[in-house]
């Protein structure tokens, strides 16, 4: 059969017609490199199907090279590793002697093979764009082309294009098909036409005489794919009828398509469908959303870590043309991103015009290869598809507003206005984020908005903000990864019809009903060690429920596994917290709460705490010194002039004294930030300091406590080699002395020399430029600062290069206060990290600000730089901390 249309890009043509959707059963997600890594194997890549649809002819050879070339040359060094060709496949006869294609047309000089090498030679990996169950034409004429493995001729299986599975011979047709590419060094297969096999002539048009072969064997074919493609291959599933909310494709793809083809890929694509069929309602096969903005949104559920990667098809990034045109590039680009859909770039060298920097932001680009995958806000836990086919969504998630953690555990946030006219957006963090507030940096502008407890954008047509979030975490020690916007999987679902869990909702259906149902989280950690992590669940089932919580690396190799017991409460509206023991690997881990079918009771998932320093009552929240060691009698807890929460502890006696209260604790080794927020304000003290000891060095550490009216935040830095750490607070003083402590924090981080200036100079800096030094001054905390000033023109410059770090997400964050003058460049610059430089703008302020920037580590190390230039300008720098 001569089908040029099997083998190229065809309008969708979905069938209207209400069929019975049954209880959707428990579906365990595949297990694969692609998955494990959130956003697939290959988050940024280069396709050629923007030279194949705009010719409607297959892809020249000439043209194919020469876009290697480019993407080699602009696109690879920032992380797009990989080319792949697209369809248009209809010139393609020659063949192996098991039928299988030698190369992309019979117009190339050269083969699959030669173009793998080349790709390779270029630092590039080779895609391929072709569907195993294809027999095209040629081989089913030619008697002599075997099954691989069999004397069977390969047209004993064929039907109306397409392999038989019923037949003796397919399966080892399909696989072998999958393996010749393999053994070429392809690791990405795009499978097209999927609808057409399952069910046949009329679906997404089909030609007549095209059997539905029907959705056992439609599995039975995917199966047999993924069985040969194995853990290093991604399967990539195109025009898949995703019956049963992608029942099949959830087992047994790597990465799905959500929407209609990219066409010209404008704003109508992107907010509305292609191909004519432009609409917001969903049918009950493919296509079953139009546009990414649904598709996203409609399958979020099964997107994620572990789940499947939801592909929104490619972006032909200057095709956004018009008044709204910077607008819808980034919001474009902005949906990718949250939904973890690939970078997919169709643009070519002679296309894409001045369009580069929007696809080399590089903190998009670090949150890309973090694997990072966010969920529109859910209202509830209907499903978002309604129960009939040609309906409209449900409205029970909101597609203009995403939200999602990355490993390090910092906050994501899309607000998008996919309407005509302007529009205000809004998030409210301890409703939605479930934290009291923190430090907001804008993304796109590369600026910082300062601290925050909520965030508004006014949003022009078709615009986006796209800010991450630093948080200020209600438990000072621990790092939270809240369950609803992590992946659930294998029945788990979101909820909110309980109250008072943490942030938007929790997940339920981890019960007897829901064997195998669980949620991952990918959780980065600082240091290799054992880590406390705390489980928040609700259990009112009367009796103690048990799950596993295990921990694996991103290869999928199990580090351990322990059996969680979770105590009944009261009701389903209470919460409560039990904790286990577990070693995580610096960098990336999976970990992962599973409901087995040998467990008992059933919980609702609400978060996990990670803690490096289990500290016990670090707030003095418990009311009282249960977790602290005192040593002397004049120290008590009280809710007097607390700093924040209900509590704080306090020294003081009206006459002299000794006090300390101290806790040691065991974490990984490490370097760590401790700080504590305290204020000493009557009496002068002979001594009044923090001291760290017991940590492996020569010598205890000690931090001076200003005498202050107000609140002072105090820090030090220490680097553990031992596992173990002595925290103190001590106090010598003659009488009518105090001193107030509160907000307790042990947070791992990277090794800045001199991070707050406290050896009273510049030590461990660089400085190009005259106009700086580190003064006692207005510091934010302990008893130095950095600052620039000249009252005339100046350029000053001061960097670190910080070692050391592992591999992966590092957030930099330092206190700011930039408040006389206007500079015409005033920022912090992060470098040298293996991709290109971050730049975190300093607005004005009058009080000090966190600043943050966010790099994606690849050789160990990162150079931190602040510059200002300007006239009659100042800048304070304070406390540099790398998370």
């Amino acid at each position: 059969m001569k089908r040029h249309s099997i083998f190229r890009k065809i309008t969708a043509i979905c069938l209207v017609l209400t069929i019975f959707i049954a209880a959707t059963p428990t579906i365990f997600a595949r297990d694969s490199g692609s998955t494990r890594k959130g956003t697939s194997l290959y988050p940024l890549y280069w396709t050629a199907y923007e030279p194949c649809f705009t010719a409607d002819a297959p892809l020249d050879e000439a043209r194919w090279k020469a876009n290697i070339d480019w993407v080699a040359d602009k696109l690879l060094p920032y992380g797009y590793n990989m080319v792949t060709t697209d369809g248009w496949l209809g010139g393609s006869t020659q063949t192996t002697e098991n039928g299988y294609l030698l190369k992309y047309n019979d117009n190339w000089e050269h083969d699959w093979q030669y173009w793998a090498d080349y790709c390779n030679s270029k630092g590039l990996e080779m895609g391929v764009y072709y569907n195993p169950l294809w027999i095209i034409d040629s081989v089913r004429d030619d008697p002599t082309k075997t099954i691989i493995g069999t004397n069977i001729p390969v047209q004993d299986i064929y039907t109306a294009g397409f392999a038989d599975v019923t037949k003796e011979g397919a399966k080892e047709y399909i696989q072998g098909y999958v393996n010749y590419f393999k053994n070429m060094g392809v690791r990405f297969l795009r499978v097209d036409f999927l609808c057409w096999f399952e069910t046949g002539a009329g679906s997404a048009g089909a030609p007549e005489g095209v059997p539905a072969w029907g959705s056992e064997n439609y599995a039975k074919a995917l199966r047999w794919i993924t069985e040969a493609a194995g853990d290093d291959m991604e399967i990539s599933l195109v025009m898949p009828n995703s019956f049963n909310h992608a029942a099949n494709e959830v087992l047994y793809g790597d990465m799905m398509r959500v929407d209609t083809d990219t066409t010209n890929g404008d704003w109508t694509w992107l907010n509305a469908g292609s191909f004519g069929d432009e609409r917001q309602t969903w049918n009950d096969r493919f296509c079953q959303w139009a546009n990414p903005f649904q598709g996203l949104t409609g399958f979020s559920d099964i997107g994620g870590r572990g789940n499947l990667t939801l592909d929104g098809d490619f972006l032909r990034i200057q095709n956004f043309t018009g008044a709204y045109a910077d607008n819808e590039k980034r919001s474009a680009i902005s949906l990718f991103t949250m939904a973890g859909s690939p970078l997919a770039v169709a643009s070519q060298y002679d296309t894409i015009g001045d369009n580069l920097s929007y696809l080399t932001n590089p903190e998009i680009l670090a949150l890309k290869k973090d694997g990072f995958v966010g969920k529109p806000i859910y209202y509830n836990g209907s499903p978002f598809e309604p129960s009939y086919s040609g309906g409209p969504d449900t409205g029970s998630r909101d597609s203009e507003r995403w939200i999602g953690q990355t490993s390090n555990g910092d906050w994501v946030v899309a607000l998008f206005n996919r309407s005509n006219t302007t529009t205000t957006k809004s998030i409210d963090f301890k409703q939605i984020l479930g934290i009291s507030g923190g430090s907001v940096h804008d993304i796109w502008n590369h600026t910082n908005l300062g601290y925050m407890a909520s965030y508004t954008a006014t949003l022009a047509p078709h615009d986006v903000s796209l800010v991450i979030i630093t948080p200020d975490w209600t438990d000072t020690s621990a790092v939270r990864y809240e369950a609803e916007v992590a992946s659930f999987r294998n029945g788990a679902h979101f909820n909110n019809d309980h109250t008072d869990c943490s942030g938007n909702g929790f997940v339920d259906r981890l019960s007897g009903d829901y064997p195998g149902s669980n949620v991952l989280f990918g959780v980065n950690a600082p240091y290799s060690g054992m880590y406390t992590v705390s489980v928040g669940y609700a259990n009112a089932t009367g009796a103690t429920s048990t799950a596993q919580l295990d921990v694996r690396n991103v290869s999928g190799e199990m580090r351990q596994s322990a059996t969680v017991q979770m105590p009944a409460l009261s009701s389903w509206n209470d919460w409560g917290e039990t904790s286990v023991q577990l070693p995580l690997q610096q960098g990336l881990n999976l970990i992962t709460i599973t409901r087995r079918a040998s467990d008992t009771g059933a919980f609702n998932l609400d978060y996990i705490d990670v803690k490096a320093a289990d500290i016990s009552n670090p707030g003095f929240e418990a009311g009282n010194l249960n977790g602290w060691i005192a040593t002397g009698s004049n120290c008590g807890v009280d809710a007097s002039d607390v700093y924040s929460g209900n509590y704080k502890c306090y020294f003081w006696s009206d006459s002299s004294f000794t006090q300390r209260i101290s806790q040691t604790f065991s974490l990984p080794n490490g370097t760590y930030l401790v700080s504590a927020t305290v204020k000493q304000y009557s009496g002068t003290p002979e001594v009044c300091r923090m001291e760290l000891s017991g940590f492996g060095g020569t010598s205890a550490r000690y931090t001076a406590i200003p005498h202050g009216n107000e609140y002072t935040p105090i820090y030090d830095m220490v680097t553990v080699t031992n596992g173990s750490l002595n925290l103190a607070f001590f106090e010598s003083a003659g009488g009518s002395a105090n001193l107030q402590i509160d907000n307790v924090k042990i947070i791992p981080c990277g090794t800045v020399d001199n991070f707050g200036f406290e050896t009273g100079n510049i030590s461990g800096w660089s400085a190009a430029g005259s106009s700086l030094g580190v003064d006692n001054s207005d510091v934010y905390q302990g008893n130095y600062k950095c600052y620039f000033w000249n009252s005339g023109s100046f350029s000053q410059k001061v960097e670190q290069i910080v070692t050391g770090l592992g591999d992966g997400l590092h957030t930099v964050t330092v206190w700011v206060k930039q408040s006389s003058g206007s500079p015409s460049v005033c920022q912090m610059e992060l470098s040298d990290y293996g991709g290109e430089p971050v730049y975190s703008k300093i607005p004005y302020s009058s009080d000090y600000m966190q600043i943050s920037g966010t790099v994606y580590v690849i050789n160990g190390q990162v150079k931190v730089t602040f510059e200002e230039t300007g006239t009659g300008c100042n800048l304070q720098i304070d406390c540099i901390v790398i998370k």
